[in-house]
């Protein structure tokens, strides 16, 4: 499932492209349109998720009712998503893992005669697999859940499932998430010839005084051989488009050449900490 959710995320963002020609105030109204006919009909999945996982947090709906939920937050998660509106898929991937497990659970449970108490722990298993299979990190997975939940006694059964969800999809030969973005993002750029093996991402924070604030991100006077390849505000990871201005408190992760990093590093870091101004 982890995999159907990268397919997924790819596809809808291909679809968009494909609409290139609409202004971005366009993509954005159609998106709203969209999203607020599907939050009329179906609230709970607008948003991060948060109220889906409420939902699930002490007893669990009906089956029918949680597959609805599932796949209407799948598909209108791909769809923002696509359309390159601000928003990021961290927590949202953990919803979808949980309501999977809550499916599994609801499925299960019956058949074998289970008590329904354990049903958290199909959750959590679940949440930690979906994390491990779409972001493959499943050391990650398993230490976030952990510390998320703050319940350890299911950790073996954890990490076997963690593992094969991380195998699976690597066998089917689909990338990580975030790596897959992050090399489309930079086969748009053709000025750069980024070799993945040979570059270093480097993370600045935006501080108060900087003189930079306000400006667009792809109108930043960084290195040519250098690339704002995302923007983390708020706990969202934002991708960079032609409308994102830098803001106070901005996480920016640039991608830059391994041989040329000092250079560049010690310029970013005089443009942003030593209130840089242009002549």
């Amino acid at each position: 499932l982890g995999y159907i959710y990268n397919v997924g995320m790819i596809k809808a963002s291909e679809m968009w492209e494909k609409l290139s020609f609409l202004p971005l105030e366009v993509k954005y109204i159609i998106v709203f349109l969209i999203t607020g006919l599907v939050g009329l009909v179906l609230p709970n999945v607008l948003g991060g998720g948060y109220s889906m996982m409420h939902l699930i947090e002490y007893t669990l709906p009906p089956l029918s009712i949680l597959i609805v939920l599932l796949i209407g937050k799948y598909l209108l998660l791909i769809f923002c998503f696509g359309s390159s509106a601000p928003g990021g898929i961290f927590y949202p991937v953990l919803v979808i893992g949980a309501y999977i497990g809550a499916i599994f659970s609801a499925i299960v449970i019956p058949i074998f005669g289970l008590d329904p108490m354990i049903s958290y722990k199909f959750i959590m298993i679940s949440m930690a697999a979906m994390f491990a299979s779409s972001v493959r990190t499943p050391i990650t997975a398993v230490v976030l859940i952990a510390e998320m939940t703050g319940v350890t006694n299911s950790l073996v059964a954890m990490i076997v499932v963690t593992i094969l969800a991380y195998i699976i999809p690597t066998i089917l030969g689909n990338d990580p998430i975030y790596e897959t973005l992050l090399m489309r993002l930079l086969k748009k750029n053709k000025g750069i010839d980024f070799d993945k093996t040979k570059s270093v991402l480097e993370e600045y924070v935006v501080p108060l005084d900087c003189a930079l604030i306000g400006t667009k991100i792809w109108e930043l006077p960084i290195p040519k051989s250098a690339m704002v390849v995302s923007v983390v505000r708020s706990g969202n990871t934002l991708i960079p488009d032609e409308e994102l201005e830098l803001k106070y408190a901005d996480e920016l992760f640039i991608i830059m050449n391994q041989n040329t990093y000092p250079e560049d590093n010690q310029k970013i870091e005089s443009l942003i900490y030593n209130n840089w101004k242009e002549e």
